[in-house]
């Protein structure tokens, strides 16, 4: 019972990570940099550089990550099925 129940549960939460696969993206990047620059006769220079970019990313259709998550629905509903199972054989109803 308990492993067909464990079972159940990984497969709930490996669906909605293949989910994300369908949701935005956004990513953030970020650097500074600052030299300075002493000369033997006294003089110094110095220079600040500072960089950011975000990017971001939607996928509008991919057949592959349908396929991946229509499969880890079923998934979800086979592991549901064999929970079920296992809980009539053994006469518990329900957790």
């Amino acid at each position: 019972y308990l492993s067909a129940k464990a079972l159940a549960e990984s497969a709930r939460y490996r669906a909605e990570q293949v989910e994300a696969l369908q949701r935005p993206n956004v990513g953030l990047a970020g650097s500074i940099t600052r030299a300075d620059l002493h000369t033997a006769i006294g003089s110094s220079v110095s220079s600040n550089n500072e960089q950011a970019a975000v990017q971001g990313r939607q996928a509008l259709f991919n057949r592959a990550n349908v396929a991946t998550i229509d499969q880890a629905r079923l998934s979800v509903a086979i592991a549901g099925l064999d929970l079920e199972t296992v809980e009539v054989r053994l006469g518990a109803h329900g957790p």
